[in-house]
């Protein structure tokens, strides 16, 4: 009889055993669910080049949305959700985030670079020359703000500074495409053709897809009576972004 109040006992303690096993595993599972969707919201948007902006853009909102996030990361949320409001030309919602990440993270330069490329983007310069300018007080070898301030500068027509600003980004960080293609509109809007085509050379040897940088190469060459190199590749800008001709002229760069 011993034995088998003993078989009972042992087999009611492997039923409650198991019995908490499952509550156990009823109540983690839906926090384990909770941290991958987090886990997978955090990877979408924090994502690469490629990735589509309303992906971006509705990941980063579950990001800032979800309680208890760490404020480091918030900020990076509001960033990357501006900057694929940026892509989608959405400058004034782009602006908006960009404002919340620095209120949380005021000495980030890159961000301060990225919203005053977008005030830039909408016509407002004076904005975007004081963002610049922040983000050179907060960090003064920071090479991305010195490129968009060359490029400013150049759009209005102040060619020396332009130049001071490209060059000493270039120097920071050499063989960028992005500073070689402004200091080349830079050299392009002052006549230095041969510069031009230089700097426009070495950007395209990067990035063979950088449609300002083919227009501008064939602009330079067309100027120094190089009519069939100039032809293709401003044809070749054109079937990259067909509205090329137009940005351009609104930079102060025409065939004429």
């Amino acid at each position: 009889m011993g034995r088998v109040f003993l078989s009972i006992a042992l087999l009611s303690i492997a039923l409650l055993a198991a019995v908490s096993a499952a509550a156990n595993a009823q109540t983690q599972q839906p926090q384990q669910t909770q941290s991958t969707q987090e886990s997978d919201a955090w990877t979408w948007c924090t994502g690469g080049a490629g990735l589509w902006p309303e992906v971006q853009i509705n990941a980063c909102t579950t990001i800032i949305q979800t309680r208890g996030e760490a404020p480091a990361r918030v900020a990076t949320a509001y960033y990357k959700r501006g900057y694929a409001h940026k892509l989608k030309r959405e400058f004034d919602k782009a602006i908006a985030d960009y404002n919340e990440s620095i209120k949380l993270n005021p000495r980030d330069a890159f961000v301060l670079v990225q919203r005053g490329i977008a005030y830039k983007s909408k016509g407002d310069v004076a904005h975007a020359f004081a963002d610049y300018g922040e983000a050179l007080r907060v960090d003064p070898n920071n090479a991305e703000a010195l490129d968009a301030r060359c490029y400013a500068y150049a759009v209005q027509g102040d060619l020396q500074k332009a130049l001071a600003d490209c060059s000493e980004s270039l120097r920071l960080k050499p063989n960028t495409d992005y500073a070689l293609d402004s200091r080349g509109l830079t050299y392009l809007k002052m006549g230095q053709f041969a510069e031009a085509i230089k700097d426009y050379d070495a950007a395209l040897a990067i990035n063979p897809r950088i449609e300002e940088s083919l227009y501008g190469r064939g602009i330079a060459k067309l100027k120094q009576g190089d009519a069939a190199g100039g032809k293709a590749d401003i044809t070749a800008a054109r079937s990259l972004a067909p509205d090329i001709s137009d940005r351009m002229a609104r930079l102060g760069v025409k065939p004429d």
